[in-house]
């Protein structure tokens, strides 16, 4: 059931198909995906019950590690009996059958016992299919490794006190814990996917010590740590916050500058006017007010 190259017209048989099916091994061969050519071989009534290997490359029988000679011709499911274990020949049965494109990814033991994991692509070929294979186990290995980690640091995060965020190189919260409740009175949901600067007074942008709005009114002083995180090439794709509540600890440096400011105009005898604007302006910074004043009783 192999396919038959023909010659092409105007050259002497078997020149042109011999020199043509060189080079396309040698194409075929220079590829870093294994190549499989498969035609079907159907039974009774016409029903696919496996395909025939017309072809494979070198990749294909380094990643099987196949004889390649010895696989023309024979039925994939001797060569790789894997492939009906897994369902494969189903698979490409019905790209066989509807003509869409299948892709899939399976997970397999080496003779070793270590696990690889790779993904197929299979695309009809007359009454059979081409597929391609790719390799993936270390991209699943790191993207498993990754998954664990943020497991692991979404744990942390979700039981610290201080509130975490993963925020987007545009701002855009990605994900807060829940600590958020307490500190900043939002919920997760009501600020991933918001900027970050919406929750933060427009005086103190930017900043590490800043004011944000809480949910139920008013401004708290909040202090931020943050982190980039970058991928392969350098770029920029998240940041990472740690934020804690720190308005006792700023109110209070605040209220000592505001008396040691005070007390030194005092001591510098200011007129008691000027003295009086000193103070109502001193309270009103700390009430974070727009302005005051002292009015004095006098019996």
């Amino acid at each position: 059931m192999s396919r038959q190259p023909t010659a092409a017209a105007g050259s002497p048989a078997g020149t042109a198909s011999t020199d043509g099916g060189t080079r396309l091994h040698r194409a075929l061969d220079a590829l870093d995906e294994a190549f499989w050519l498969l035609d079907a071989e159907r039974g009774a009534g016409g029903r696919i019950d496996d395909f025939i290997v017309v072809e494979i490359n070198r990749s294909a029988a380094e990643m099987g590690e196949l004889d390649r000679a010895a696989v023309i011709g024979r039925r994939l499911g001797e060569v790789v009996p894997l492939a009906r274990r897994l369902g494969h020949i189903e698979r490409y049965a019905r790209v066989v059958a509807t003509g869409r494109p299948g892709v899939f990814e399976f997970s397999a033991p080496l003779p070793a016992g270590t696990m690889v994991w790779r993904r197929l692509h299979a695309v009809r070929s007359g009454d059979g299919v081409v597929v391609t294979v790719v390799d993936i186990t270390e991209q699943v290995v790191r993207d498993r490794e990754r998954a664990a980690v943020e497991d692991d640091l979404r744990l942390l995060a979700e039981n610290a006190t201080d509130m975490i965020a993963r925020v987007a190189p545009d701002g855009t919260v990605r994900y807060v814990s829940p600590a958020c409740r307490e500190i900043v009175g939002f919920s997760p949901e009501e600020m991933v996917g918001r900027h970050e600067g919406a929750f933060v007074h427009p005086n103190d942008l930017p900043a590490l010590t800043y004011r944000a709005g809480r949910g139920g009114g008013g401004w708290i002083w909040l202090e931020a740590t943050s982190r980039g995180v970058r991928d392969a090439e350098g770029r920029l794709t998240e940041i990472q916050v740690a934020t804690r509540d720190v308005t006792e600890r700023t109110l209070a440096q605040a209220e000592h500058a505001a008396l040691h400011r005070v007390s030194e105009a005092v001591a510098e005898g200011l007129d008691q006017a000027d003295l009086y604007l000193l103070v109502a302006a001193e309270m009103a910074n700390l009430l974070d007010a727009d302005g005051g004043r002292v009015v004095r009783y006098i019996d």
